[in-house]
């Protein structure tokens, strides 16, 4: 049985392209087991996706060695998941201090819309700085409603949530999901994974 709201969830992994895979069936499993509606899922998953997607890219240095040559860190991004009684909130922090912008884009562009997407699915996104270190990176986070729930129109702009909400003792933690860390531990036994994925 699942212990009163809010739930949440956090995984932590390598800045490398299958972790956004990996990423994707995280959030699908965790909601699906938190109850949220199936539509709302989808939704989850493909903003989780662009986000991920961005945190990959954003902090991945195109000069790195291979990652069979070795290296002293690997760069990280946190995925965080919170589920309230009318709300999914999606949190992704990376190393990267620079903002996302929503551009515009056109047809022939290749890339640029996935913050596009982010806002068309979210009743509301933004980003943060969780301190004023610069080696802490950013914060982008979405909120996808519930069906039957609005966003609140009534409260002041300042009041409104966009924050990640603070830690309680009462609220259950994860920080790596248990069922997602069997299909990774799986996968790597059975050698269909490549290197780079990490968790920790």
């Amino acid at each position: 049985m699942n212990p009163p709201q809010p739930w949440f969830n956090r995984l932590e992994l390598a800045c490398e392209p299958t972790a956004v895979g990996w990423a994707r069936i995280h959030t699908r499993d965790t909601l699906k087991s938190w109850g949220v509606p199936e539509a709302v899922i989808d939704d989850a998953v493909l903003v989780v996706s662009e986000l991920a997607t961005n945190a990959v890219q954003h902090t991945r240095k195109p000069e790195e060695p291979p990652p069979w040559a070795g290296r002293s860190t690997i760069r990280r991004f946190v995925l965080a998941l919170w589920c309230y009684p009318d709300n999914v909130q999606v949190y992704v922090q990376d190393e990267d201090r620079t903002p996302p912008v929503l551009r515009d884009v056109t047809n022939l562009d290749s890339n640029g819309r996935g913050l596009h997407l982010v806002d068309r699915l979210s009743s509301k996104w933004g980003y943060t700085f969780p301190t004023p270190d610069p080696s802490s990176g950013k914060v982008v986070w979405a909120q996808l409603q519930f069906p039957g729930n609005p966003p609140p129109t009534d409260l002041p702009e300042h009041e409104r949530p966009h924050l990640p909400p603070p830690r309680h003792p009462s609220v259950r933690q994860f920080r790596n999901d248990p069922a997602t860390m069997m299909r990774v531990l799986s996968a790597l036994r059975d050698g269909v994974m490549s290197y780079g994925f990490a968790v920790a």
